[in-house]
């Protein structure tokens, strides 16, 4: 039962990449869907009754929306850094605190924090994050947690949980 959804979220992400799908680029991508449908299916979580909830739709576009803000705010900052030849970056690891404890939460967190161009997600370890981080601003772990982490980290949790 779960492969059914599988194949309609896959086939409908394909012709969302593929763009303007052909016949041919339609069969492929059916194909290739029920294929993975096939071998993935029974991985797949499917609740329904918490996926549908709107304030958690909701607060996952937000996320998407505040990622991709983000995500272009950083991508300056980093290159006007790279572009200035008086900045002397002061690189460093933190670690960091965190209050998830799914392994999904804090995957989609620690991808999110690498998709940024300054920070880096190292490892996960004991509730703690370990972050690279191109310019250290904050020494110590709250301030740094609250400037990297918290935000993302309580969207996520509502998505989520």
């Amino acid at each position: 039962m779960k492969k059914i959804p599988f194949f309609a979220i896959s086939f409908l992400m394909w012709c969302a990449l593929t763009w303007v799908p052909g016949p041919l680029d339609l069969i492929f991508g059916a194909v290739t869907s029920a294929v993975l449908a096939f071998i993935f299916g029974e991985l797949f979580y499917v609740d329904y009754g918490l996926a549908l909830r709107p304030r958690r739709l909701l607060l996952l576009l937000y996320y998407i929306m505040m990622f991709f803000i983000n995500f272009t705010f950083a991508s300056v900052r980093v290159l006007l850094q790279v572009l200035n030849p008086k900045f002397s970056p002061t690189p460093g690891i933190v670690r960091l605190p965190t209050a998830l404890k799914e392994d999904t939460d804090v995957t989609i967190v620690l991808n999110s924090i690498t998709f940024s161009p300054d920070t880096l997600a190292m490892d996960f370890e004991d509730g703690h994050m370990y972050i690279y981080w191109l310019n250290v601003t904050k020494r110590d772990a709250r301030g740094a947690a609250e400037l990297i982490l918290r935000k993302p980290e309580k969207i996520i949790k509502g998505v989520l949980e």
